[in-house]
């Protein structure tokens, strides 16, 4: 036991002290790259309308929903069972996305080769936008 009236502590050894030093390093840079990496994450959707359409286009037509997902806004943002059921959707042909605005609000039409159209409504968040995959009535 080390203590006042006893005897000296015996001096660490310098290859004690560099691993400690090492682990300490070891263990900052895994903090900073895990923040590094949660920062420089794009937010989901898309940064203007004209490119959510085409982003949501591709999306739809190759059938992948992990690329739909990040496009879906309120009310089911970033849904996977939506994405899933939207890309699984029977369908022979291509999905054609437009922009379309009415009464100043920025919709996407979503039409099929057959002459079907549906307007989605879009939602911007912090300059990004993103689809409500809800049918609006309008």
């Amino acid at each position: 036991m080390y203590g006042i009236g006893s005897e000296p502590r015996p001096q660490s050894r310098t290859s004690t002290r560099v691993l400690r030093v090492l682990a300490l390093c070891g263990v900052i840079g895994w903090i900073l790259f895990i923040a590094l990496r949660i920062h420089a994450e794009p937010p989901p959707g898309s940064p203007s309308p004209r490119e959510l359409a085409l982003a949501y286009e591709s999306a739809l037509n190759s059938g992948h929903a992990d690329q739909v997902a990040p496009l879906l806004g309120e009310p089911v943002v970033g849904n996977a069972d939506v994405a899933e059921y939207l890309v699984g959707q029977p369908h022979e042909g291509r999905w054609h996305v437009a922009v379309v605005d009415l009464d100043g609000a920025t919709f996407l039409a979503v039409n099929d080769d057959r002459g079907l159209v549906v307007h989605l409504p879009t939602t911007s968040v912090d300059g990004h936008w993103q689809v409500n995959p809800l049918v609006s009535p309008r």
